[in-house]
């Protein structure tokens, strides 16, 4: 059974169509106590993922929008039984494939307090199902505390997830472990898009100093599986950028340091650990790097993201960040797109930049996702926003048998309509409505422009307060 957030629907505001036929859809009278996001749509258009913190908050709420029905479906089904103890369980949608899988982090039934484990989410079934984890490999690698992880991505026809597990590595002695975040690939083992079960392809080298300091996080993924990116973390503050190539041969992930600087995690290790920490006196000599993959194109042929580094130090290294492109057939890397970030990326090489908060699209463009960021009473928030392109124009006509006073504060309508909308003389949108009785209270006195819709015929009139 599908678990539906009631009144979704009605709550969806501050929707507006321009003159590029677009249509935005919001969900601010929805509590999204933390902010939240819609981080990725599906490659046709049908459906967007996104997460918000709980209500209660430590934890995460995971939520999928079906762009066709206009419906928001919420992952955490014990957040509608008993909101209370939403806090308990924690999920999170980073990506959905084509047949409606989305890909997280989920809160299992046996798991611990606020251990989230790599899974995946069947719209039609509404059931989570782990992924497979990591096995110990002798010496290197241990299975213990391995439960924290996330599934980032996923193919557009679901045969291929990526993402990462934080695993206990040994990088010196057997007694010695470190926490590190290690990049893995699932890849479908059957043919039943609607009942998928995947194997994990093995993650990492039998070599433990292949791993940064505190590890790698894969992040984005192509279609075919062979190109995920993301950040390697150094410890110290430094991220490089990280793609890996997938051979398909359950060998290790052939790793780029596309953007950083080589074992930057092993200089100043004056001790020999293959670490460098308190011990060796600190991060001097470390570079400062900063950065990201934010896109992968379905092909895998480009690739795209921000970075930020400096060679001196941490007080030198606070400039603007700045976007790159990257071809992987060519290996031509662009780390200087002053043009701005690109969130998103095509296989023709056509970036979206971090414009309007939108940071992924439909392969033909015709759904964008993202958030946004509005007062929410006590400061400002994010929103998950939608973005519909190519929609029905509205068609503005001179009567739809509308007839709307203001009686003091209160705003009445009387005939058919679909929506209502108030704007601001200078254009700015005031507030989105769906009843016939708008209480205007806490509208400053002065003229307003009332436009009313009904399908896509639209009237426009003036009130005054």
């Amino acid at each position: 059974m599908k678990k539906y957030l009631s009144l979704l629907c009605i709550a969806v505001c501050a929707l507006c169509i321009n003159t590029n036929a677009q249509k935005r859809i919001t969900f601010e009278e929805y509590d999204f106590t933390g902010g939240a996001i819609f981080q990725s749509v599906s490659d046709n258009g049908k459906y967007v993922a996104g997460y918000s913190s709980a209500s209660y908050g430590g934890a995460n709420t995971g939520f999928v929008y079906l762009v066709e029905e206009d419906t928001l479906i919420c992952l955490n089904p014990e957040y509608e039984e008993n909101p209370e103890y939403s806090h308990l369980v924690s999920a999170s949608a980073m990506d959905v494939s084509d047949d409606g899988i989305v890909v997280g982090r989920y809160t299992f039934a046996d798991a611990e307090l606020y251990e989230s484990e790599p899974g995946y989410y069947n719209i039609e079934t509404g059931v989570w199902s782990k992924l497979e984890l990591p096995k110990e490999i002798e010496g290197k690698i241990t299975y213990e505390n391995a439960v924290y992880g996330e599934a980032t991505s996923i193919s557009a026809d679901g045969k291929y997830i990526g993402g990462y597990i934080l695993m206990k590595m040994d990088n010196s002695t057997r007694s010695k472990l470190v926490a590190r975040e290690v990049p893995c690939i699932w890849i479908r083992t059957n043919d039943d898009a609607q009942n998928p079960e995947y194997k994990l392809q093995q993650p990492v080298d039998t070599d433990h100093k292949k791993i940064l300091t505190q590890g790698d996080r894969a992040e984005r993924m192509s279609n075919d599986g062979r190109w995920l990116g993301g950040l390697g973390t150094n410890g110290f503050g430094c991220f490089n950028v990280m793609i890996w190539e997938n051979h398909f041969n359950d060998s290790l992930l052939d790793r780029t340091i596309l953007i950083g600087k080589e074992d930057i995690d092993r200089e100043g290790d004056t001790n020999g650990d293959d670490v460098v920490d308190d011990e060796d006196g600190g991060a001097d000599g470390q570079y400062w790097w900063g950065g990201n993959v934010y896109c992968i194109s379905p092909s895998g042929e480009w690739i795209c993201g921000e970075t930020t580094y400096n060679g001196t130090g941490y007080a030198d290294a606070e400039q603007p960040a700045i976007g790159f492109r990257y071809n992987t057939k060519t290996k031509v890397l662009e780390d200087s797109l002053f043009g701005g970030i690109p969130f998103v990326i095509f296989d023709d090489g056509e970036m979206i930049y971090k414009k309007e908060g939108v940071i992924s699209s439909s392969v033909d463009k015709s759904v964008y996702c993202g958030t946004y960021a509005a007062n929410a009473g006590f400061g400002s928030m994010n929103f998950p926003m939608v973005i519909l392109n190519n929609v029905t124009p509205v068609e503005y006509v001179e009567d739809l048998n509308i007839n709307i006073y203001v009686n003091n504060t209160t705003l009445f309508v009387e005939g058919e309509f679909t929506s209502i909308e108030i704007y601001s003389t200078l254009g700015a949108l005031i507030g989105s409505y769906n009843n016939n009785e708008i209480n205007l209270a806490n509208i400053n006195k002065g003229v307003y422009v009332v436009r009313i819709m009904n399908g896509n015929q639209a009237i426009t009139k003036k009130i005054s307060l």
